[in-house]
């Protein structure tokens, strides 16, 4: 079983975003996928899971603090991918959550604000040594910030990835119906965009 969370210390980074259309994504692949959300007290992709009417993939919540038996259940469970929604207020739960997935996925928006708080969130991850994947998210359309941001994260000496995902309206759409942007759109660039980040995150 692989464990991956979605991480960054800021708030309305499309970490839930993220988390609901990669699992649908995943399990489109074969994978039985579970998603634990611990952002309290938002509970964004529980929201989503309710709307969705009970489809996989599986939803549960927990604080940041019980995760370990989360996982050790999950596992027994026979999941083979488990997808962790965290909250920005983590605080020190934040090494704990990290120490515990094989990768941490952090969305990073083309915005100075965004890039100056992602910060934190970097030095924490690099200091920890864990398995990192930085993603471009919420790209407007040919916005020179994406590739000025895009070269910051470079810099910084941790993997990013090729994929950019754009601000389309498809995820958020979709997300009020319950559905994955390949559900609600299966031809349109915000399928394209995920299923290609998916290759990435899944390599």
């Amino acid at each position: 079983m692989r464990v991956m969370s979605v991480m960054n210390l800021k708030g309305g980074s499309s970490k839930s975003t993220t988390v609901v259309h990669a699992s649908v994504e995943a399990g489109r692949r074969g994978l039985r996928v579970l998603i634990v959300d611990t952002d309290d007290p938002q509970y964004s992709a529980s929201m989503w899971a309710r709307a969705r009417g009970g489809e996989s993939p599986a939803v549960v919540t927990a604080p940041a603090s019980k995760l370990q038996g989360v996982l050790e259940k999950a596992r027994a469970d026979g999941f083979d991918l488990v997808l962790i929604d965290t909250s920005p207020r983590l605080g020190p739960n934040a090494v704990d959550v990290a120490k515990l997935s094989h990768r941490v996925i952090v969305p990073v928006k083309p915005d100075p604000f965004d890039l100056l708080a992602v910060q934190e969130t970097l030095e924490v991850l690099k200091r920890e040594q864990v398995n990192v994947l930085l993603f471009l998210s919420c790209c407007p359309p040919n916005a020179p910030e994406v590739a000025q941001t895009r070269s910051v994260l470079e810099a910084t000496g941790l993997p990013v990835a090729a994929t950019s995902v754009g601000l389309r309206r498809t995820f958020t759409r979709a997300v009020l119906m319950g559905k994955s942007a390949a559900e609600f759109e299966p031809k349109g660039k915000a399928a394209a965009e995920m299923a290609a980040l998916m290759d990435e995150v899944l390599a």
